[in-house]
């Protein structure tokens, strides 16, 4: 990413994308079971769902990286980040990416569904959205907002509802 590259970190960079990749393949494993298979197989999963919920929590972090990295322009940085595919995912051969696969698992696991009665459906970018506002590392591009210490919107904001 730019930001790592203009520090001449690329290789901080890349070795983070690794631990990345790294972590995410571990949640697939269970020890004797499979997960990646068992839930590959599947059409369907519980929310509960150890896997399903960390590969979920990576791309969300890896999508709003993903934004940072195409609004500096760092077009290296986003190819990177779209085009891993960790091994236990490429044993399986279903899937092309991990963002496509994680996208797959959490909405089987109907992490995207709401969860009370009325509520809208959530989804991915949404979710990045929050972890690129939430985390200062993710939004380096961007003045701060007189209001961020705030943990709800209030009136001044847009879609504030104090």
């Amino acid at each position: 990413m730019r930001v790592l590259h203009s520090y001449e970190r690329e290789e901080w960079f890349e070795r983070t994308i690794g631990l990345l990749v790294d972590a995410y393949a571990a949640a697939g494993d269970a020890g004797d079971i499979n997960v990646v298979t068992w839930l590959g197989y599947g059409t369907g999963s519980s929310r509960d769902e150890k896997a399903p919920r960390v590969w979920l929590a990576i791309i969300e972090r890896v999508f709003a990286l993903g934004g940072l990295a195409a609004r500096r322009g760092a077009w290296k940085a986003v190819r990177v980040l779209t085009t891993q595919l960790p091994a236990p995912l490429a044993e399986l051969g279903f899937d092309t990416n991990w963002l496509r696969h994680g996208l797959t698992m959490a909405s089987r696991a109907q992490h995207f569904a709401p969860t009370t009665p009325g509520a809208p459906e959530i989804g991915l970018i949404d979710l990045a959205r929050d972890d690129g506002a939430r985390l200062e590392g993710l939004r380096t591009d961007r003045r701060r907002s007189s209001h961020e210490h705030c943990p709800v919107r209030c009136a001044c904001q847009p879609g504030g509802d104090r």
